[in-house]
């Protein structure tokens, strides 16, 4: 640190200490204000100057749920004042129809309490979705396959006929129409299973004209690509809706006027067209989805099936202990590239990594050719000679068997000494089980150290305070040399935390049930490796009934996230909630393994528990 930086540091502290600092205040909005009972609104809880160690309490109200979905922060310092702003986002559902009062939100700091405004909301009946009639019902099957027809058409996988869970395949899907016909409108093309998924459909579809059977066909063709999600025997059949124009015959047994242009030259240039509407839809195509084998499979494996290779950019020769650095990687080849996570620092027990920057460059149309980078915050835990390398498992579709791809492995010296880092503590709050409104605690607003700044004493007594810390400034600057890495890694952890639980709620406001379970496990596995000093990525089922045997809901969590990773299945908005609140109790049996019974008492307001 130089002398500019500590010139600015001690201004900065005496701003602080001696300005004088603005009155908290708390205001709620809800917009908007009236929706179906199938719809959700949002609330904004927005908190100024609220001192560190503040607690926010939003109102329970009866069939009115209320979920986190994120916050925001800004501090700005102008003329010695001190402005601190917090934004606080919640969706809100709810179980019934009626008029709700919502009460204003409720902000204890500084020992008052400092209340927010109210809201109304008006829930009415559920907004109903029109039934969209099937298009050419009036047509039969022969006299649509007259007019028009549609293919899908996948890529050989090299003669195999079944296809893996989460495998990767290019299709073409083409619609062809009787070039004599106008085609006034196509949809994109979608799948008749859930058993597939169809990706990355081209948003120009190509055209062209092709003689089959002496008629000649306009032809539309889509690239995507295909996967199969659920293990077993399906019908592979795509469908398109498609309006077409036909031209109407007139009859031969009109009679001729005096009129000069009713004559056949004419009535080629004025043909009238009676408007169809289709519902196309390809033949079925018997296609068996397969799960990838347990025996043999990494630990390390997060679903990518296909071919792929690794590489990284070189790394540094020397490091210290604590020392953060960002890590360059990129896997490159063909497959589920949506499947491709972050690669694995060996060895694993000397690296804390985070949450990687990634990005995706597409080698085709269809996203089948790809690569995919990553930029990975790490930080190297103990002394010595480090023979690092990124290793990443995958199964190969073609071999039918796992593979693990490795980097070059780089020779690095660190020094120091150990470092022991600290991940996030969650907590969680008890469901109200008399209440539908499932409450999130989300604790205090600030940091547990408290900061004093806003009592008037503390500023008399912060000047004096300060003429001994200048005396002491060397002796902090050595301090902060140790204790940066630290406090860095510690903002890193924390961010994402907060990015996992977003992640979390949004997962059951979507029903996806994929998602919410990996982050779910994911979440879990940072805690253990907490405990057990590991690597996240490296925690299975084993290692929690070897360190957590009373765990039942941890253990329960991990299996679910298996199952669905392998056998994706869905899962209703109710049954996410409950799984979500048993992934709460799995953490608190991981942060405090004796049993602590907390008193369930019901209350007329949800407190909002500890952020990170």
């Amino acid at each position: 640190m130089n002398l500019r930086k500590i010139i600015f540091l001690t201004f900065l502290f005496l701003s602080v200490v001696i300005g004088s600092a603005a009155e908290p205040s708390i205001t709620m909005t809800l917009e908007p204000k009236t929706m179906p009972l199938n719809k959700a609104v949002k609330l904004t809880v927005s908190i100024s100057n609220a001192e560190r160690g503040a607690r926010l309490q939003l109102p329970d109200v009866e069939n009115l749920n209320f979920s986190s979905m994120g916050q925001n922060s800004r501090t700005s310092i102008v003329n010695g004042k001190v402005t601190s702003q917090y934004s606080y986002s919640f969706r809100v559902t709810a179980s019934k129809e009626g008029v709700f009062h919502i009460p204003g939100a409720v902000l204890e700091t500084d020992g008052k309490k400092v209340s927010s405004n109210s809201e109304k909301l008006t829930v009415m009946s559920p907004q109903k979705t029109p039934v969209k009639p099937k298009l050419g019902d009036e047509l039969s099957d022969e006299e649509k396959k007259k007019l028009a027809f549609v293919t899908i058409e996948r890529a050989d996988n090299k003669g195999r006929e079944h296809l893996y869970v989460g495998e990767s395949t290019p299709v073409l899907i083409q619609a062809h129409f009787r070039s004599d016909f106008r085609v006034s409108g196509v949809n994109v093309p979608s799948l008749s299973s859930d058993a597939f998924t169809l990706s990355a459909l081209s948003d120009d579809p190509e055209q062209g004209y092709e003689v089959i059977d002496g008629v000649r066909y306009r032809v539309i063709s889509w690239y995507g690509n295909l996967s199969g999600i659920k293990a077993g025997d399906y019908d592979l059949t795509t469908e398109i809706e498609a309006t077409i124009n036909i031209p109407i015959k007139e009859s031969s047994n009109k009679r001729r006027s005096n009129d000069p242009f009713d004559d056949p030259f004419f009535s080629s240039f004025f043909t009238r067209y009676e408007s169809k509407e289709l519902n196309l839809k390809s033949e079925m195509k018997p296609t068996k989805v397969i799960t990838p084998p347990l025996e043999g499979r990494p630990e390390s494996f997060t679903g990518a099936v296909g071919q792929y290779i690794i590489k990284a950019k070189p790394l540094p020769s020397k490091l210290a202990t604590g020392e953060a650095v960002t890590l360059e990687t990129y896997i490159e080849g063909t497959g589920n590239f949506d499947r491709v996570d972050k690669p694995t620092l060996m060895p694993s027990e000397q690296w804390k990594t985070y949450e990687a920057e990634t990005k995706f460059e597409r080698a085709d149309i269809v996203d089948f050719h790809a690569r995919k980078h990553f930029s990975i915050p790490a930080i190297v835990m103990n002394p010595g000679e480090v023979e690092a390398f990124f290793q990443f498992s995958y199964f190969d579709p073609d071999t039918e068997e796992y593979k693990i791809a490795e980097t070059t492995k780089y020779k690095i010296n660190v020094t120091g000494e150990s470092v022991a880092m600290i991940d996030p503590v969650i907590t969680n709050e008890p469901k109200n089980s008399n209440s539908l409104v499932i409450k999130s605690e989300i604790g205090t607003l600030f940091s547990s150290s408290s900061t004093l700044y806003q009592k008037t004493w503390f500023r008399v007594f912060g000047v004096i305070v300060l003429l001994t810390m200048l005396g002491s400034v060397f002796g902090i600057l050595q301090q902060g040399q140790t204790r940066a890495p630290k406090r860095l890694s510690q903002r890193v952890l924390n961010r994402e935390t907060e990015k996992r639980l977003s992640n979390i709620e949004d997962s059951i406001a979507d029903a996806e049930a994929l998602s919410f379970f990996r982050e779910c496990r994911q979440l879990l596995q940072i805690q253990i490796a907490r405990e057990i000093e590991s690597q996240p990525e490296a925690i299975t089922v084993n290692d929690i009934l070897e360190k957590f045997p009373e765990n039942q809901s941890a253990k329960e969590v991990f299996e679910k996230a298996d199952e669905v990773e392998f056998a994706p299945q869905e899962e209703s908005a109710e049954s996410l909630s409950d799984w979500l609140n048993k992934t709460r109790v799995a953490l608190e049996g991981i942060q405090n393994p004796i049993v602590n019974e907390k008193q369930k008492s019901p209350s007329s307001w949800g407190q909002i528990s500890p952020t990170v």
